[in-house]
């Protein structure tokens, strides 16, 4: 045997023995690799059947929110993890949707897995690996005030010597130093309080319990409502005076409603207010269920607010179904001009509904409600004593607040 044939015969065996160990660890990185693509693909997958399970839950019965959140996590999670994905076999998803008994938070445990095939690992005698993914999402309380200017101090203020009390949290989106600012002997009670920035306690105000500053901000949480149709003109510039009993039909009321005293009531239904807002004066009455009033303007009509005077009854209960289910006031979202609107009608002044003043600032004084009141304004003034509950029993739906799922850390 030569010299040369003696060094190839060397190598080949070097060769062997040295793939003897890099096959294994070539296979084993390979193997690895597609675990890793695996195990993210299913984690989104799962985050996601969590997060759209969590936005299921609200404040209706539980047992009528479990399957329909049991129902969008399999949905969700079978359509961002097809069955057969990357030649995975096995694949399953669990929801299980659980209440803290003291918070009434409510959330959704995800658990998902699927077998996912090994290549070049049968060779140690294992075909498949089990990859699994178990992510939480909740959903906050549904709160009954939001703020929503993000930036401006005083956002939110509490003056003067009101005792402001909330059976639900209260949202404060502004940044600014002092985005709620409670002043005066004021007390504001509430579940919790948030302000994206932070707040001032003035002259004896009291929060209770203390605010969270720099908290997350919450997006407009009935953003998702859709907006009444304005059409032409039923009724131009309403008004009735003392003495005066009425009953008012639903439709477009150009120029708006002035009332100034005598009786009226509202058959249910949506009044579109283009233009001239409602304008209640003292010793005048209103009420109405199953109302919705959309204040609204166009090019011909421009938009004024709500003011309602101190001395007026007004008791107003939104429709419990529908697209505005839940929704009293609705503010026209196209509406830029800073027109406050002034509700100051004290205890006999009522709103069983939602509040809702996307663009421009509300001063508030109302009374309290054996049902809800939800207020959700660019800017809020409170400047006298409220009562805000909570009590949804009566939405199908529960509250129509839609606050944003996130994921448990």
């Amino acid at each position: 045997m030569t010299r040369r044939s003696s060094r190839r015969g060397m190598a080949l065996v070097m060769v062997a023995l040295s793939s003897i160990v890099l096959v294994p660890v070539i296979g084993l990185a390979i193997d690895g690799a597609t675990l890793y693509v695996l195990r993210t693909r299913l984690s989104q997958a799962a985050d996601a059947a969590a997060l759209a399970a969590a936005r299921n839950l609200g404040s209706s019965d539980l047992a009528v929110e479990t399957p329909l959140a049991q129902a969008t996590a399999a949905r969700y999670f079978h359509a961002n993890f097809p069955a057969g994905y990357w030649a995975t076999s096995n694949a399953a998803v669990a929801a299980v949707v659980n209440e803290d008994p003291l918070t009434h938070q409510r959330s959704v445990s995800v658990t998902a897995g699927v077998d996912a095939p090994l290549i070049f690992m049968k060779i140690l005698n294992r075909s498949t690996a089990h990859v699994f993914s178990a992510p939480t999402a909740w959903r906050p309380p549904a709160g009954c005030i939001y703020v929503l200017d993000p930036k401006s101090p005083d956002a939110m203020r509490v003056a003067g010597n009101p005792q402001i009390t909330a059976k639900c949290p209260v949202i404060v989106d502004s940044a600014s130093d002092h985005g709620l600012r409670i002043m005066g002997n004021a007390e504001l009670d509430a579940t919790e309080i948030r302000v994206v920035g932070d707040y001032k306690l003035d002259g004896g105000g009291i929060a209770n319990p203390l605010p969270i500053p720099h908290s997350a901000p919450q997006p407009d949480p009935l953003a998702y409502v859709p907006a009444p149709a304005v059409g032409p003109c039923d009724v131009d510039h309403f008004q009735s005076h003392k003495d005066d009993v009425e009953t008012l039909s639903p439709g477009v009321y150009c120029n708006g409603i002035e009332a100034h005293g005598g009786m009226l009531t509202l058959n249910p239904g949506t009044y579109v207010l283009l233009g001239g807002g409602l304008k209640v004066d003292a010793q005048t009455t209103i009420i109405g269920n199953g109302v919705t009033l959309y204040l609204a303007q166009d090019a011909t009509y421009n938009y004024e607010g709500v003011e309602i005077a101190g001395g007026a009854v007004v008791q107003l209960s939104a429709p419990t179904t529908g697209p505005l289910a839940g929704i009293v006031i609705f503010q026209d979202r196209s509406v830029h001009e800073k027109k406050a609107s002034r509700i100051d009608g004290g205890a006999d002044t009522i709103f069983n509904g939602a509040v809702y003043f996307p663009t421009t600032e509300l001063s508030y004084r109302g009374g309290a409600t054996l049902g809800y009141t939800i207020i959700v304004a660019w800017q809020l003034q409170l400047n006298g004593g409220a009562n805000l509950y909570s009590d949804y029993s009566s939405l199908p739906g529960g509250s129509p607040v839609r606050a944003s799922a996130a994921l448990s850390k």
